[in-house]
């Protein structure tokens, strides 16, 4: 995998799938449940805060009891936006001041005092939006809170975190899809939505929520024109203004937050997710590999090869590749980085006419026996 400052641009707005790993692989996320608090509760309760603070979006999440998934997006533009004044709030909410070894709320003249140091305020301007300061903020009090509560030393993560960066919409909706999907992978829980501690989980419960408040007619009115739709999107539900969790980003443009996914909704990732995960689980038992009928032109929507991605979302192997992306994409970033080639954890791109082993060639198998 190549250097992680080949990797992260920060200059940019860029999105990255972030794996962080418990040492030894051992299942210490599980641990703790006669031990307040509870790991994974303060892992999401931490990415709240954490959200609320940096200039990085939460896509999406997944917690499992030996490591996590988090897919992030920098965003350099909102943090260059910001005032000094911000930035030092911002900072000393994340850091407060420490008198006589205790930390204490920031003060108007703590603040006043920060905005004074222009380096200072370039140096916290920065690492307010970097990857490497947030998975700091995130992981290193876990570790130490774990250590004294279980009176150890030592390494709790495996090490800092690993990183490949999502390069088009193709690769997001993909990643996202894999991250949600990995409890139902792992036999852990039967469909997306009844995963706790994963971004799919929370979305599909404040869409329930925001449900659950209309009055009866707004929601027939709504549900009624959901069963008028065609097609994949049959049952999807139109909101006037997506249900979506403040610490995520939502799915789909609102006049507040940017967007993931420009002309998908809730509903529409919401059935995507959910139909791959039926079919994970489906080609695990027969591993036949079938892509559904209704689920084919969604794949084909964004150019990607549906058999080999559900292959892909189905197995359990280890992912090799830098990157995440189409071909094209792929392309663009080998030239960004100055490299001959930059590989795909996840291959994407639809088969092409005439692509690989050409007609007549033989394979290694064939050549040995022609050759015996």
């Amino acid at each position: 995998m190549r250097p992680r400052s080949e990797q992260v641009d920060q200059s940019v707005v860029g999105t990255y799938h972030c794996i962080s790993r418990c040492v030894r692989r051992a299942s210490l996320l599980s641990a703790g449940k006669q031990i307040l608090p509870a790991r994974k509760p303060w892992i999401e309760s931490r990415l709240r805060h954490l959200v609320s603070i940096f200039a990085v979006e939460l896509d999406t999440f997944t917690l499992m009891d030996n490591h996590m998934h988090l897919v992030l997006t920098i965003r350099p533009d909102i943090v260059a936006g910001w005032s000094d004044e911000e930035v030092a709030k911002r900072w000393l909410t994340y850091l407060p001041p420490v008198t006589r070894g205790v930390r204490r709320t920031a003060t108007e003249e703590d603040i006043r005092k920060l905005q004074r140091d222009p380096a200072k305020i370039a140096k916290c301007r920065l690492r307010l939006c970097e990857l490497g300061e947030f998975h700091k903020a995130l992981k290193q009090p876990l570790a130490r809170l774990v250590n004294i509560q279980e009176n150890v030393t030592g390494h709790f993560w495996e090490g800092r975190y690993k990183s490949r960066r999502v390069l088009d919409l193709a690769a997001l909706l993909s990643t996202m899809a894999y991250v949600d999907l990995n409890p139902v992978r792992a036999s852990i829980a039967r469909t997306p939505e009844q995963s706790p501690f994963t971004g799919m989980y929370h979305r599909a419960n404040a869409r329930d929520h925001v449900l659950r408040r209309m009055s009866r007619r707004e929601r027939a009115r709504l549900q009624t024109a959901a069963k008028r739709l065609d097609g994949w999107r049959r049952g999807c539900v139109a909101f006037p203004s997506e249900p979506v969790p403040s610490f995520l980003t939502p799915i789909a443009h609102t006049e507040e937050r940017r967007g993931l996914f420009g002309d998908m909704t809730l509903d529409e990732y919401l059935v995507v997710v959910d139909r791959i995960g039926r079919e994970v689980r489906r080609n695990q038992q027969d591993r036949r590999g079938r892509i559904p009928h209704d689920l084919a032109p969604i794949l084909e929507r964004i150019e990607v090869d549906g058999k080999s991605f559900l292959a892909q979302m189905a197995s359990t192997a280890k992912w090799f590749g830098s990157v995440i992306g189409l071909e094209a994409s792929c392309a663009l970033e080998s030239a960004r980085v100055g490299r001959t080639r930059v590989v795909s954890a996840l291959r994407l791109d639809r088969e092409k006419p005439g692509r690989g082993r050409a007609a007549g060639s033989r394979s290694k198998q064939d050549r040995a026996k022609v050759q015996r």
